[in-house]
Parts: C-alpha cells; structure tokens; sequence
C-alpha cells in the first residue's frame, strides 16, 4: 500500500504559529545496501521509519490551528496503551509520500511490551515498560530499514515544535532534552536528565517526560546536522537561550503526578505557544536574556 501526504496543507497550518521574530534520516534508522536506488527508484538514503498515532485525543487534534489529522509520534516517546501506525516515509520535489511495506518485525518477540501486527504495521503499547531500547524493523525493495523504540509509563505528554526564527521553516530532527531537579524536594538540587524527543519531518514533537521536569534544551549536536545553517540559540516565549547550555535553559511549569498536558499551537494565548525557534545564521547574533528569566510553560490541561 503507498498513499501521500503533501506538505503543502500541513506547512500552512504551521506558519501561522509564530515564534517573534534535517537531521539525515539514516541517524536513527539504519539500510542495507549497495546501490544508490533500488528497482522501485527511490533513494533508500531518503526513507525512513516514523509512526503516526491512531488514537488522538481531542486536544491532539483540535488545537491545530488549521486541523491537523494525522500526527507523528516519536519512537522513544510511546506510553502504555498508545496505539500507532508505523510506515516509511520520504519527501521529494512532489511531496511527502509513505509506504506500507507490509512486513513488520520487532525485537520483542515475546509481545511484552505491545503488540504488533506484523502486515499493517498497527502497534498497540502495553501497560508494561521496557528498560533497554527495542527495535521495530522492516523490509523493503531490497534494504532493511530499523529503528529503535520505547514505551513509557503514561505520564506527562508535551506536543510542541521546532523551526527557524526567520523563515519559519519546520525543521527535521532537532532534538529537545528534557531536564529536572535530582530531588525534586531540595531547591537547588541539580539536574539531571528526564528524557528527549526528535522534531519529525514537521518540525512538531510528541514528548513524554515525568512530572519532575522543569526545563528544557535543543542539543547543538542535533543542530549542526541539520540542513540549514543555523545558530546555537533559541527563542521560547519571548525570551532567547543558548542552545546545549544547562545553566541556560528554557523553564517548564512544574507538572504534578497523573496530569497530562497538551501544548496549544493556535496561539491565541502566547502562554500556551509550545513553538522554539532557532536562529539562522542569516540572522544577527540575538541577545541572550532567557537564563534568569522565570517565566513558564503554561499548557493546556487535558480532561
């Protein structure tokens, strides 16, 4: 089965969230190969594994301004009971296009941590978490593609997205670290790492963190493989951070245990805006003024 989505519609819908003012897809999933292209003509380079989820809440779609109706979830980000489609995907000069190869695997054979229904590709997480990373796999003109995954205990879920200041452009594989006190009850503990999520082809992300986070980065690492030349520093609800920098990152609201929050993209409440631009390097150098700043992510709580 190949059906496509175009990125036109979904572009649009994107552009109208505004900040003020890709990452190769072979780093997450590996191919087999010696060719340049296979008998179907495409570039196995280009494809790459991605999920899109299939039980949505209300929220997931509704406060896309513009609608949104499918969304992309990060593999390392799944929680218990999330059910997702997984596919190939690949963009080209006519669009974006996905593909069914039809022969799914995983490395959890035993179905511990979800099931999987090896032709369709549907994944539906259990209850149960894995410690060490899985693998989904597949097969396809020739290659094998694979790419790793996790599922989390449900716990708090944050949606934003990553583009450039300038010309708002989503961008590809940009990744956001998620950070928190070590204890949570002493002030001035110091942090530790809480997770991380990739911006997909989109630039949005689907983040799964517990409720003891408090801040978060976009990696340098992960920018400098980026296909736009851009600047180690972002701008998140009004204020600019350094990229990378611990003592420079951007706060969170503290979160309490069982709730789960949704970032509003339609902008109506700049409060709610989960948008992070980052500077192009067609850009002046900005002036960082993010790292005492104490203003917070307010999302939208979900009922």
């Amino acid at each position: 089965m190949k059906h496509t989505h175009l990125l036109a519609g979904i572009g649009l819908a994107l552009v109208l969230v505004a900040c003020g003012g890709t990452d190769s897809v072979l780093n997450s999933n590996n191919s087999s190969g010696t060719s340049t292209t296979g008998t179907t003509g495409i570039n196995p380079a280009a494809l790459h594994i991605e999920a899109v989820v299939l039980n949505p809440t209300t929220y997931d779609n509704g406060s896309m301004t513009g609608g949104q109706t499918f969304i992309v979830q990060d593999l390392n980000n799944i929680e218990s009971l999330d059910q997702i489609q997984l596919q190939l995907a690949y963009e080209d000069a006519e669009g974006r296009h996905v593909i069914n190869p039809g022969n799914w695997s995983t490395s959890d054979t035993a179905g511990t941590y979800g099931q999987l229904t090896y032709n369709s590709g549907i994944f539906v997480a259990s209850s149960a978490q894995n410690l060490n990373p899985l693998l989904f796999a597949t097969n396809f003109d020739g290659y094998t593609y694979s790419a790793t995954y996790s599922v989390l205990p449900r716990q708090v879920r944050l949606r934003g997205i990553v583009k450039t200041a300038d010309t708002q452009l989503p961008l590809f594989g940009a990744e956001v670290d998620f950070y928190g006190p070590q204890n949570p009850t002493v002030n001035g503990s110091p942090l530790v790492f809480r997770g991380k999520a990739d911006s997909a082809y989109d630039g949005t992300f689907r983040a799964s963190i517990p409720p003891s986070t408090t801040a978060f980065t976009v990696t340098n690492a992960s920018l400098a493989l980026l296909p736009v030349s851009v600047q180690r520093y972002m701008e998140y609800l009004g204020n600019v951070y350094q990229t990378g920098v611990l003592t420079c990152d951007a706060p969170l609201q503290t979160y309490t245990d069982g709730e789960r929050f949704m970032i509003d993209f339609s902008n109506t409440n700049p409060l709610t805006n989960g948008t992070v631009c980052i500077f192009s390097t067609a850009q002046a150098t900005p002036t960082v003024n993010g790292c005492s700043a104490t203003s917070a992510l307010r999302p939208l709580k979900l009922k």
